[in-house]
């Protein structure tokens, strides 16, 4: 009978151990699979400038093109080995332009991840008061077939002579009639303004560049 019952506590206390192990190790597994789905970032620095728009359409607007710079940013930064004791940065700042017809957003996002220097983009939102819809240039090209060649001509003759451009390759390269090379454009009543961010006409020394064009088109 007491051989039973030592046979019976040392089977129990086996199974127990085995039950511990087995509990350590799948806390174990746990937490590593924790660690593999939190990534780890470059040192970093965020300084966001957001507009307080009332306007329920444009502020959800706004809040994506925000969070999607944000997400892109984080993602360049992963695990970064690369100058580990150097702060990378985004900046985000605006500018309003706003009147009876039309409420438009000029964003600059500027991020820092390395290297000489900080690189510097634009983004543009247009909303029509009047129809509470977006704008960009698609529309203005669908009325006017003509209208890529016309702005980019009229662009090439007002920064031709511009003291900032001393490279007019980079210059007719910027301005040819596409799409993407004015795509940072800002609608109100009288006519646009189109942005050109650094690199894109000119060499970065050289900075931004911006134009307005009458609503004659």
């Amino acid at each position: 009978m007491k051989y039973i019952c030592y046979s019976t506590f040392f089977c129990l206390l086996f199974f127990l151990v085995l039950s511990v192990l087995f509990i350590k190790n799948s806390i174990a597994m746990e937490q590593k699979e924790y660690k593999l789905e939190t990534p780890t970032y470059h040192l970093h620095q965020i300084n966001i400038n957001m507009p307080q728009e009332q306007n329920e359409v444009l502020k959800k607007e706004i809040e994506n093109f925000v969070k999607q710079e944000k997400e892109k940013f984080l993602n360049q930064i992963i695990d970064s080995e690369v100058e580990k004791d150097t702060l990378y940065t985004l900046d985000i700042t605006y500018k309003n332009f706003c009147d009876e017809q039309y409420d438009s957003y000029l964003f600059s996002i500027t991020t820092y991840t390395g290297g000489a220097h900080s690189n510097t983009t634009f983004k543009t939102i247009n909303l029509n008061r009047k129809t509470n819809t977006f704008l960009e240039i698609d529309s203005l090209i669908e009325k006017n077939k003509e209208f890529l060649n016309k702005i980019s001509f009229e662009t090439r003759i007002y920064f031709l002579f511009h003291p900032k451009i001393e490279n007019i390759t980079m210059l007719l390269d910027g301005t040819r009639p596409i799409k993407e090379n004015f795509s940072n454009i800002i609608f109100t009543s009288q006519g646009y303004y189109f942005f050109f961010p650094p690199y894109q006409i000119a060499p970065y020394s050289a900075g931004s560049f911006e134009i307005f064009l009458k609503k004659s088109h």
